[in-house]
């Protein structure tokens, strides 16, 4: 029996990730995947608990699905189903599971469909420390993959829940994940990003994979996820400059820019470390750009800490900045932190951050354009216009009289609109 199913994915490139293995599965078993705001037989809910926002929008995604069939199967996996699983099975689940080896939710998903069984069935049992995950995409789908090579996390941040959500750190060997590359090349892939939930934690050396991984033939980059401050070291910079498919754009995991606030955070770093590794790295290609992501009016953050973060902004100039309003999750220690930050305040700090990056923005695209000429990966479009990012990941839209789609090509930097750069490409 074969069917139509549907997923959500809420959060991080993980979750992306995790979410197209399981489609592979379903794929496998004959079934086509559809919409999500298409009638299904089957609902796939991948959930995220980073914010409280995000765990209310999984339980939306839930009932969301039951609305569209109340006969479907509901399997819902992630860091959300693994935290609070009764609350997924009270929103409308069948099946939860939490975050390990989400893959059997297929499996178990298909099984219920065929038996017409709708009793709930939980299972958020935490991987042990030795156990790496199954996951493995065979099909490329798209010129840009994302590629899974750790889980887990060993942090103390006094914020964060996912180290609970995931267990501790484990990670792919090198050899599988370059089989894993290989393929996906192989299938059409030009592109890959390492991803992991601590990515600077992976266990078999990051800087000795990133150099395997360079020298596969018919790639042609490769990205990284969110990176923590302290990985940019000399190191990191020079694996950058022997791996000439190591694209210049980078995101950092950095949280604030104040070290009064980044103790509170329990934090690895200090600003001070964290703004010289940066800027050390910048110097190193005029090319590079970089996005980040911050919490904003974390208790006890004043408005001296705060200028101290818009500073640090204003001495790094991101390219993006994904900035979120502290949110406050039950039993972390900052829930119960003295000096909670008001909505108010937080909404006006998020209000001068985004104001601050749209300058800054326009600057970065302002110096892109006068290079002249840029690198750009081309993702899809037709009828002469095309949508690619740069390989230092600005967004480029691109008039061109031949199809590039999924084609790595040199294009001129004509304009751009405080967004994205407008380019050419001509075969001539």
């Amino acid at each position: 029996m074969s069917g139509k199913v549907a997923f959500c994915t809420l959060g991080c490139r993980v979750n992306q990730y995790e979410t197209q293995a399981i489609q592979e599965l379903f794929a496998e078993q004959g079934f086509d995947i559809c919409e999500f705001n298409e009638t299904a037989d089957i609902y796939i809910i991948n959930t995220c608990a980073v914010t409280v926002e995000s765990e209310r929008k999984s339980r939306q995604m839930i009932r969301r699905a039951k609305s569209k069939n109340k006969d479907a199967i509901i399997g819902v996996v992630g860091c959300s189903s693994q935290l609070q699983p009764r609350r997924c099975q009270e929103a409308g689940a069948n099946i939860v599971l939490g975050t390990s080896d989400k893959t059997r939710i297929a499996e178990l998903c298909i099984k219920a469909l065929n038996t017409k069984n709708t009793e709930r069935y939980v299972d958020i049992s935490i991987q042990s420390k030795h156990d790496c995950d199954n996951y493995t995409l065979k099909h490329s789908k798209r010129p840009r993959e994302f590629i899974k090579i750790e889980d887990g996390c060993n942090g103390k941040c006094s914020y964060c829940t996912i180290a609970k959500a995931r267990g501790s750190v484990r990670s792919k060997s090198p050899e599988e994940a370059l089989k894993e590359i290989v393929n996906l090349v192989n299938e059409g892939c030009k592109e890959v990003t390492l991803t992991g939930i601590e990515l600077s934690a992976y266990e078999y050396g990051l800087f000795d994979l990133i150099r395997r991984v360079n020298c596969i033939k018919g790639l042609y980059g490769i990205r990284l996820g969110s990176l923590e401050p302290t990985l940019i070291n000399d190191e990191f910079i020079q694996t950058y400059r022997e791996c000439d498919k190591l694209l210049p754009h980078f995101h950092i995991s950095l949280q604030s820019g104040c070290t009064e606030t980044l103790n509170r955070m329990r934090r690895k770093y200090n600003a001070q470390t964290a703004l010289d590794n940066i800027l050390k790295l910048k110097r190193s290609d005029a090319r590079i750009t970089l996005s980040c992501d911050l919490i904003v009016g974390f208790p006890g953050e004043t408005d001296e800490e705060f200028n101290q973060t818009m500073d640090f902004l204003r001495r790094v100039k991101f390219l993006h900045i994904h900035a979120f309003p502290f949110s406050g999750r039950p039993g972390t220690e900052a829930y119960s932190m003295n000096n909670q930050i008001s909505g108010e305040i937080k909404n006006e700090r998020m209000k001068a951050i985004e104001n601050l990056q749209k300058d800054i923005k326009r600057e970065i695209l302002t110096k892109n354009v006068k290079f002249g000429k840029l690198t750009a990966l081309v993702e899809k479009g037709k009828d002469g216009v095309y949508f690619a990012h740069s390989d230092n990941f600005i967004e480029t839209e691109i008039k061109s009289d031949c199809d590039i789609t999924s084609k790595a090509v040199i294009v001129k930097a004509v304009s751009h609109n405080g967004e994205r750069i407008s380019a050419e490409y001509s075969r001539i």
